[in-house]
């Protein structure tokens, strides 16, 4: 760990490298700085232009009652409880967790298809948007050939990535959802302080900043632990 340079001032306790100031930490270079708008948000695509289309974060709850159904499903066909980590970890609302869940347990993409029908999440224009994005994966997900966006298609993919990105809030719902499957299949562990903060989020509008940092710092943490 690099000592600091800077001994008073506000600025005490960085490190100088020319005109750039760094805590000791980040100048260690141990630290990595992640793009999830371009490394991420493509794979919760999903979600994305669900929350988009419904216009709230609200409809989150939708999700999170379609996890809780796909794992219902998926415990009612024996699955070992030894994966039941890693098929958590697949209903993030990922698309590439999708994927890989089909290829573990090939009877899962039956389940996630209509569970996601019985709890409306591929509505006629969020369908439509997706099938728009080529090669994607989970393409089984919608029962439609690639097509050419549309305009009402790129409407709803520019509204939804730049509510993604510009509103704190939707990025750190979109990010709770790997903590509330966790959540669902009991597998999620955390100190008191943060569980008492994430029990009644989003809805509990005084701590909802507060718990939007606490998960987006969650979900950067154990997405740098998973790169590593």
């Amino acid at each position: 760990m690099p000592k600091p340079t800077e001994q008073s001032g506000p600025l005490a306790g960085h490190v100088r490298r020319g005109a750039t100031y760094r805590s000791p930490l980040a100048a260690s270079g141990v630290l990595a700085m992640g793009d999830w708008i371009r490394d991420d948000l493509p794979d919760l695509l999903w979600p994305a232009l669900y929350l988009a289309h419904q216009g709230t974060t609200d409809a989150a709850r939708d999700f999170v009652r379609w996890q809780e159904d796909v794992l219902a499903d998926l415990d009612a066909l024996g699955a070992p409880i030894e994966d039941r980590r890693i098929v958590t970890e697949c209903l993030d609302g990922r698309l590439t967790g999708l994927d890989r869940l089909a290829e573990r347990i090939p009877a899962s993409k039956g389940i996630v298809v209509r569970r996601a029908a019985d709890r409306g999440l591929l509505p006629e224009p969020v369908a439509n948007a997706l099938t728009t994005y080529r090669q994607r994966p989970a393409a089984w997900l919608t029962d439609r050939e690639p097509s050419d966006p549309e305009l009402d298609d790129v409407r709803l993919l520019s509204k939804a990535v730049l509510e993604a990105v510009t509103d704190g809030h939707r990025e750190a719902v979109l990010k709770c959802l790997k903590i509330w499957a966790a959540v669902q299949a009991g597998t999620y562990s955390a100190d008191g302080t943060i569980i008492e903060l994430l029990k009644f989020y989003p809805n509990d509008v005084a701590t909802r900043s507060q718990a939007d940092t606490v998960v987006r710092a969650s979900w950067g943490s154990s997405r740098g632990a998973m790169l590593a």
